[in-house]
């Protein structure tokens, strides 16, 4: 299990994000992690240009709000938040503030996220810098079900 101590300055505030990525993905995928995120007892929030809304049961919708409204999906996780844009069903994107990453605890909330969304969709899941997918910090491998440094 990868150590908190040893990756602990991934966190440090540097005025960015941290993001996760699922790369090469397609709507059902989506709609399999959405349909799996509704049976949580965490809190979702779903909001269409800052108003809350229920979660639409159809992926597709989602992303026809994109054209004309700014969808946006918040999973509270104790005081972890993990934030969706649904910028485009080739790939599922989260970010988070590193701020939040403060100890053990909010660490292992992190990794469990991670290997929950990965194992869920069979594939790969990457925390990167923001905006850089192919830096990867740490991943979730989905042939052996554990989480990587770099």
């Amino acid at each position: 299990m990868i150590e908190w101590e040893a990756q602990k300055e991934l966190f440090d505030w540097d005025g960015s994000w941290r993001d996760l990525y699922i790369l090469d993905t397609q709507v059902h995928d989506w709609q399999r992690l959405l349909d799996h995120f509704r049976q949580w007892e965490r809190q979702l929030t779903f909001t269409i240009d800052s108003l809350a809304h229920p979660l639409p049961p159809n992926v597709e919708s989602i992303f026809a709000l994109r054209a004309h409204a700014l969808p946006f999906l918040c999973i509270q996780t104790d005081h972890v938040r993990l934030n969706c844009h649904f910028f485009g069903a080739g790939q599922i994107e989260f970010d988070i503030d590193p701020r939040e990453i403060t100890d053990a605890a909010s660490f292992t909330l992190l990794l469990n996220f991670m290997m929950d969304v990965g194992s869920t969709l069979g594939k790969e899941v990457r925390l990167t810098p923001e905006n850089a997918p192919d830096y990867i910090l740490l991943r979730y491998n989905p042939a052996t079900g554990q989480i990587e440094a770099r």
